[in-house]
Formats: structure tokens, sequence, C-alpha cells
């Protein structure tokens, strides 16, 4: 039995200048073992992920962290979780504008989920 690789990615509008919390939530069709997380946040303190929930398991919980921030810049390798039903994000746009963008200008954060199927 083979091994294949799928990708599963959740979007979130943005408005350059304009903070706000989001919460986004979609369902996928198959299962898979999510073991990467990647945002493509453009800097730092762009984002603060509260909350990355894959089915209904918390991908960010630590027990030493119970309430993490996770600044999305670089992938998370996290630890393999059935996908049966869907993922969810919580988080926060700080308002943050990086060099080369406009104010009032649209945004597509994407929180991307990784995994063998």
């Amino acid at each position: 039995m083979s091994t294949k690789r799928f990708t599963f990615v959740l979007n979130v509008t943005l408005t350059l200048g304009d903070p706000k919390d989001f919460s986004t939530r979609d369902w996928v069709a198959t299962t898979f073992n999510v073991d990467t997380i990647i945002t493509n946040a453009p800097c730092p303190q762009f984002i603060g992920l509260t909350d990355v929930q894959v089915d209904v398991a918390d991908m960010l919980y630590d027990a030493n962290n119970p309430n993490p921030v996770w600044d999305g810049v670089t992938s998370l390798r996290c630890r393999r979780e059935e996908m049966a039903h869907g993922a969810r994000v919580l988080g926060h746009y700080t308002g943050l504008i990086p060099a080369g963008y406009s104010p009032g200008q649209k945004y597509t954060f994407s929180v991307t989920f990784q995994g063998n199927k």
C-alpha cells in the first residue's frame, strides 16, 4: 500500500491595518494524518494563533503552556492526529502592515495542514 501526501487549507481574508479576531472551520471528505501545519504569515507578530484543532484535538496544547500563542511564521511539526472530519483555526490579526504592503490591501491568510493519506 503506497502512502500519498495530502494537503488541506483554511483561508481567512484580512484587510491590512484593520486588526480582527477570526475563526474558520472547514470539513474534508477524506482521512489523513496531520504531521505539519504551515502558514503564509509574511512576518513575525502578524498573526497570533490561539487555537488550532484537527477534528477536536487541540494541536497547540502543551502541558507546560496551556494557553500558547503561535506567531505562525514558521511551520509547526505536530503530533500525528487522525483528520476525519475537519479543522478549525482561531486567531487574531494584529493589524501589522508588513513592508511592501499597503493599508487597506486585502490579504488571504492561509493555514495549511499536511500529512499522509
